[in-house]
């Protein structure tokens, strides 16, 4: 990858790199060791020297240049990263032909997991996926876990795609020990069946963590792959998830396009209703139920949770209905993740995944904004870890 754009932590970012398998081969950051094109030329006063060669011949810092970009040709990707909100880094975008990808960063970094997911789905969307072929016999079945924030998920499949097995655990304070006690759970049902598992994949922010998994990819890949085996036809994808939201359009061949995420905020995701929720003493399919029932549009400003809550607080004080309340929460989720969608061009078919797709009040709210059908699968909260244990079967050579 080749890094470039504003002043970011390059140590945190250098990580994240790493984590997903990636090197950082070129660093051209405000604060990177952008490269020389000249040698120092020799003259009588050195001062001079060295001013001419830091002023001509090296690459400006991207704040200051007008896009050029140059690299030494051997990168798979280049990354634009711009602080968060700072429009003063945004106004440059490199130009070296190859594939770019744009972050915003906050400060400090304090995200890891979701920029490894961004750069991990980044390096798997340009054909640098890191799944170890293995060859196996045919009696084998194949697995993938989703460790999510919230929620674990795990798959069971046969040679065929079949599901053979499929459950869903919260995931708790030990992430490792919730994927681990699925796949034992899993182990055990292959038994039964004559079978063991011949491999498995991890998803999700808890992917590393899952140290029984042969491989770890995003859960951008794996959503796409999912997605893809149960509607081919999809070309976008929504997943709400309980910490993030993420939007994905796909090629006809089912690989990712393009992708967007939301930015370290809860706003637009399963923990925005249950905090909204908590606010309105419902229960969430409660809220769902009652916003069917509104007689006039309220807006809910607030794209942060904590701020929306206390719009929410408000908003009952002054005897507004709570049916018009909660379809204001509805539709806010809905402008969240509709700015993401629009941002990729608006792909459809339509389908939406993750556990908040179980939830009637966003898919209709959704439904309004886009003035589209939107497809949800019978099971939204597994198609991650579906994807995963396809992926984990893909790379299964029989023997």
């Amino acid at each position: 990858l080749a890094i470039t754009g504003g002043i970011t932590d390059i140590v945190a970012l250098d990580e994240a790199v790493k984590n997903a398998g990636g090197v950082i081969s070129v660093n051209d950051t405000c604060l990177g060791a952008r490269p020389f094109s000249e040698r120092t030329q020799e003259k009588p006063d050195p001062f001079q020297a060295v001013a001419e060669r830091l002023l001509k011949w090296r690459s400006p810092c991207a704040r200051f240049s007008e896009g050029e970009f140059r690299s030494n040709g051997e990168v798979d990707a280049t990354v634009f990263v711009a602080p968060k909100f700072c429009d003063f880094y945004d106004f440059v975008r490199p130009k070296d032909g190859k594939s770019v990808y744009r972050i915003e960063l906050d400060y400090p970094i304090n995200s890891q997991g979701q920029l490894s997911t961004r750069i991990g789905a980044l390096m798997e969307k340009n054909s640098v996926r890191s799944v170890s072929p293995s060859k196996e016999g045919i009696k084998m079945l194949f697995a993938g876990v989703d460790s999510g924030s919230t929620t674990t998920n795990a798959v069971l499949i046969d040679r065929e795609g079949r599901i053979i097995f499929s459950k869903t655990l919260k995931t708790g304070v030990r992430a490792s020990n919730t994927a681990e006690a699925l796949i034992a759970e899993m182990t055990e049902v292959a038994s039964k069946e004559g079978k063991r598992i011949g491999k498995c994949v991890s998803t999700g922010y808890g992917r590393l963590l899952v140290s029984s998994a042969s491989d770890r990819i995003t859960e951008i890949s794996c959503h796409a792959r999912g997605v893809f085996e149960l509607f081919p036809e999809a070309r976008g994808i929504i997943d709400v998830g309980g910490q993030d939201s993420k939007v994905i359009r796909l090629s006809p061949d089912g690989n990712v396009d393009d992708f967007a995420m939301n930015d370290k905020c809860a706003a637009g995701t399963g923990r925005f209703l249950e905090v909204t929720a908590a606010a309105l003493e419902l229960e969430i399919d409660e809220m769902a139920l009652m916003a069917r029932k509104r007689n006039k549009d309220i807006s809910i400003s607030s794209v942060c949770t904590v701020f929306a809550e206390s719009e929410v607080v408000s908003l009952i004080g002054m005897g507004e209905r709570i049916e018009n309340i909660s379809s204001g929460l509805f539709r806010a989720i809905a402008k969240r993740v509709g700015a993401m969608y629009s941002r990729l061009g608006s792909p459809v078919p339509l389908v939406f995944t993750g556990g908040v797709a179980r939830n009637s009040g966003v898919v209709d709210a959704l439904k309004e904004l886009f003035g589209t059908e939107i497809i949800v699968p019978e099971a939204p909260e597994i198609v991650g870890a579906f994807g995963a244990a396809l992926i984990a079967r893909d790379s299964v050579v029989e023997d």
